[in-house]
């Protein structure tokens, strides 16, 4: 068994954060309550494309909540 345990660097200011919905659609007046008190903490926030879209009870159809997820990672 590996233990060796690799953490991220912590943020810092002007680092990028992203939100996104994998699963589920979220309410928008949380994204937009989040998205300044984030900015005001110094990061830089991208909202992903599909973050408050619908398909069903998602947040849109697997490629597209895939697709965010990986730019989110990417980026």
């Amino acid at each position: 068994m590996n233990k060796n345990i690799i953490f991220p660097r912590p943020l810092k200011e002007g680092d990028t954060i992203a939100i996104l919905a994998p699963a589920g659609i979220i309410n928008p007046e949380h994204v937009e309550f989040a998205t300044p008190v984030l900015e005001e903490q110094g990061w830089k926030v991208k909202v992903m494309p599909h973050t408050l879209g619908q398909w069903g009870n998602y947040s849109g159809t697997p490629a597209e909540r895939l697709s965010d997820l990986e730019d989110a990672f990417l980026d």
